[in-house]
């Protein structure tokens, strides 16, 4: 018989218990999002301190990122509410399956998973097998409390399963079975441990090969992580999975394993550490609520408690399979796992904000429970049928689980406004509570009812702009990916359907049939835009020599506008309206789309909101006193660098000390026409660059050395004479960049 368990007030002070050894709940689980569980001695807290310092790295080519990949670090995609939860819709990816004749899964791409990018700089795009005829889209899910339910035994899970229906409550849970071992985590249960989830992840988005945690290593991670685990009959089809005893591979340059073992041990621990957010406080409705979630039957699968080794895991999950029916099927299947078939997923941090469902779809938590289907049909049409204000107690009981802690955007709107100087900081004269303010929209997520998407690259500003601070430059894993046309003559175009997106609808949004190329565009750092609109035109002018008429090699050309990678746009208003509608789906007064959101999406309020945010961002001081590296100034000048970054402009408020001269240059990266000669692109500010890795147009070079090594064309001369310097005098020119 299933160990039954009972949930008795928890959420204010009450206790969780059991009818069979009654257990008492689960101590030092809950902490603040992002924070280790209580019960991890020292040793095992600096061991958890170094596996978050692993997932939040940024990786590189070098360091065996690629050769495709979709994002570049682990926090990257488990960053809300807080380091270690889940991820806004921009992050959503793609499972992708061929079907042979017989009906079997085939899985394409790395392990079964679509890769939006490529490290090839002539082909940035990663494209989809054209044999995929299965694709299903993922949200990644919350890592919080990983280790408790490593700890709960195989027998406790399999008490739980009833496969046939034998009690005739139309729920049947049954267990899933990937290489041998019953699996309990992943959307679809495909995995029995944490390591495989681990490795499988880092190695089918980041591209990062390992081999399985030697059996020395396994036993210091923290108790319970090694977890034995007896398998139950049945047939394997396909598991995305890592098979826990298998390494991986791949065909890059760097040697694998590209993730040693004492980083996977490190990452690993900070995994299982993780503590899960704390409940909000009980009030009438949510007590109420939680009467109403249990008589309404959610609980026949959303089970509150397992009995683990510590006590009662609150988890309000059986992390058994169940039948959610055709409306939520994806037609996936992984071990025993059918394509309708999902894990129970365990509620414990539901209150701390959305999207919800395997594939993100549902906004709401009222959303996600009307989407059930199959066995869930009974309890989703008695939440139904409640009357509006009984609803409300379920939402309210469900906001309770981790909701003290909701934060959408990544810092909330209480963070701290960055000292004067930083990255990050006011200009002067702008109040503090304003500027938090104008911040919290710029970072905040939008969500479909608001009208962003369907698709999308973003959903929010700092999706794309948070390098180093709010508002600075993006990672190569939010570049956007411009579709093109070619000329005879070899010169790239954008088409008139610019972007090819990388989140859509259930499948994976495809190019047009017309693009016969594909560039990749960093979002570039927002810091000073205002001090930079204050350079006339006139003195840009000035600096301009399209013609070369002074036989210098270097032909500066006044761009059309003064803002962006190539020029194009005239103001911050005009920039933000534009990246709105291009990547996040935000209609404004000049556009429309055919969603269920009234036009426009973007009221001019909010567009002038977050114009001020961007205009109040100030530009980075030095790191230190320039003066002190007089002799690096010198060489950046007698190399050529200053034609270009010419180090200061005369703005209508004072010298705007940006390295640009706001002109394009042709500096052989690119073949791309836009609204100019082929290969011209801005000259960016170098201003806080050490923060703005990596670099380029497309992000192509991971350090300052490449990215000047990289200059060609009207640069060419620039780069030979900067190569020719010493090792010493080399160094001195990117000291004085990363102190700028």
């Amino acid at each position: 018989m299933p160990l039954v368990l009972t949930l008795v007030s928890a959420c204010d002070g009450g206790t969780l218990s059991a009818d069979a050894g009654m257990l008492g709940p689960i101590e030092g689980l809950h902490g603040p999002p992002g924070t280790a569980v209580s019960w991890l001695d020292e040793d095992e807290q600096e061991l958890f301190a170094r596996g978050a310092s692993r997932a939040a790295r940024v990786w590189t080519p070098a360091e065996g990122l690629g050769p495709v990949f979709n994002t570049t670090s682990c926090l990257a995609c488990h960053e809300r509410p807080a380091v270690g939860g889940d991820a806004s819709p921009h992050r959503d990816t793609y499972l992708i399956r061929q079907t042979t004749r017989g009906g079997a899964q085939v899985r394409l791409g790395v392990n079964g998973v679509q890769q939006h990018y490529s490290l090839d700089p002539a082909s940035p795009y990663s494209t989809t097998p054209n044999a995929t005829d299965l694709m299903a889209r993922r949200n990644p899910g919350s890592l919080y409390g990983l280790g408790a339910l490593t700890e709960v035994s195989t027998e406790e899970l399999l008490s739980r399963a009833d496969p046939s229906d034998l009690d005739g409550d139309g729920i049947s849970g049954r267990a899933n079975v990937a290489f041998g071992r019953t699996g309990r985590f992943g959307f679809k249960a495909q995995a029995a441990s944490a390591e495989a989830i681990v490795r499988g992840q880092l190695f089918e988005h980041l591209g990062l090969t390992s081999r399985p945690l030697p059996e020395e290593l396994r036993a210091r991670l923290p108790r319970g992580a090694v977890v034995r685990t007896r398998s139950v009959p049945g047939r394997a089809v396909m598991a995305q999975a890592i098979d826990p005893d298998a390494p991986t591979a791949d065909a890059d340059s760097v040697d694998d394993p590209e993730l040693g073992d004492q980083e996977l041990f490190e990452i690993m621990a900070w995994t299982l550490g993780l503590a899960v957010p704390e409940r909000a406080p009980a009030d009438a409705l949510s007590r109420r609520g939680e009467a109403a979630f249990s008589s309404l039957g959610c609980v026949d699968c959303h089970t509150p408690a397992l009995a683990g080794p510590r006590g009662l895991v609150p988890a309000y999950s059986d992390l058994l399979l169940h039948d959610m029916g055709e409306a939520l099927a994806d037609g996936i299947e992984f071990a025993l796992a059918e394509g309708t078939e999902f894990r129970t997923a365990p509620l414990w941090a539901a209150g701390a904000g959305g999207p919800y469902l395997h594939d993100g779809r549902a906004a709401t938590l009222e959303e996600a429970i009307l989407l059930h289907g199959g066995e869930a049909t009974r309890a989703r049409d008695a939440f139904e049928s409640l009357a509006p204000s009984e609803r409300m107690d379920v939402l309210a009981f469900l906001r309770t689980l981790g909701g003290e802690f909701e934060a959408p955007g990544l810092l909330g709107p209480d963070a701290p406004v960055p000292s004067a100087g930083t990255l990050g900081a006011p200009r002067d004269g702008v109040a503090d509570d304003e500027f938090r303010q104008q911040r919290a929209r710029f970072d905040d997520y939008w969500t479909p009812a608001e009208g962003v998407g369907p698709l999308l690259d973003a959903a929010s500003c700092s999706s794309c702009h948070s390098a180093g601070s709010v508002g600075g430059a993006g990672r190569r894993d939010t570049n956007v990916i411009w579709q093109l046309s070619e000329s005879s003559s070899g010169v790239l175009r954008p088409l008139e359907s610019l972007v090819v997106s990388k989140r859509g609808g259930p499948t994976r949004p495809e190019p047009s049939p017309s693009a016969e190329a594909f560039i990749a565009v960093q979002a570039p750092a927002l810091f000073g835009l205002r001090e930079l609109a204050s350079v006339p035109v006139t003195a840009l002018a000035a600096l301009a020599d399209p013609a070369d008429a002074d036989g210098d090699g270097i032909s500066g050309r006044l761009p059309n506008d003064r803002f962006g990678v190539f020029g194009t746009f005239g103001s911050v208003s005009e920039a933000i309206a534009a990246c709105a509608g291009r990547y996040m789906g935000l209609t404004t007064e000049s556009n429309e789309d055919d969603d269920d959101v009234a036009d426009p999406e973007l009221s001019e309020g909010v567009l002038s909101q977050l114009a001020s945010f961007v205009e109040a961002l100030a530009p980075p001081s030095p790191s230190v006193d320039l003066s002190g590296l007089a002799m690096a100034t010198a060489l950046f000048e007698s190399v050529g660098c200053a034609a270009c970054h010419v180090p200061e402009l005369e703005g209508t408020a004072g010298p705007v000390r940006a390295y640009t001269d706001l002109l394009l240059h042709d500096v052989g990266t690119t073949r791309l026409a836009v609204d100019g000669q082929p290969g011209e692109i801005r000259t960016p500010p170098l201003w806080g660059i050490s923060a703005s890795a990596p670099y380029l147009h497309d992000g192509r070079a991971v350090s300052l050395e490449a990215a000047i090594a990289a200059h060609a064309g009207e640069a060419t001369e620039t780069t030979s004479a900067y190569l020719a310097l010493s090792e010493d005098e080399r160094a001195l020119v990117i000291t004085l960049l990363r102190s700028l």
